[in-house]
């Protein structure tokens, strides 16, 4: 899905984020809206404007973003490590704002994926994420 191409999360506490276990395992989508918020851009995720309204989670062995959308449930843009059905290719990247030492205990990680354009033309249409903290 078009939606689904990048996908940016902002998690409001990092360092208690299992991400291997969110990502990659089981996207529980615990916390959406209050420890994390999901966005279509990394201008919306940095200014904490336009996040998606729609999360679901805790079907086993299947991660990000299991049915998540902008606006309402998008299926089989999910990736997994046991199951078929989802996305085959996709890659996690992360980001990570820098502050002065009196800042950085309460600068905010971004979780973001972004499009690797060297798969942009990929048919099977996978999704590429690059994720930054």
């Amino acid at each position: 899905a078009a939606s689904h191409r990048d996908i940016y999360i902002k998690v409001a506490q990092p360092s208690s984020w299992n991400a291997y276990q969110e990502l990659l395992v089981t996207w529980t989508a615990s916390g959406f809206k209050s420890k994390f918020n999901l966005y279509s851009s990394l201008q919306d995720a940095m200014a904490g404007t336009n996040p998606w309204r729609s999360c679901n989670g805790n079907d086993r062995n299947i991660g990000f973003p299991r049915d998540c959308g902008p606006t309402r449930p998008v299926v089989y843009q999910w990736n997994s490590l046991t199951r078929g059905g989802g996305q085959k290719k996709y890659t996690y990247s992360v980001y990570r704002t820098t502050g002065s030492a009196t800042t950085a205990a309460t600068s905010t990680a971004f979780a973001i994926p972004v499009l690797d354009t060297t798969h942009a033309d990929d048919p099977t249409g996978g999704m590429h994420f690059n994720f930054d903290w």
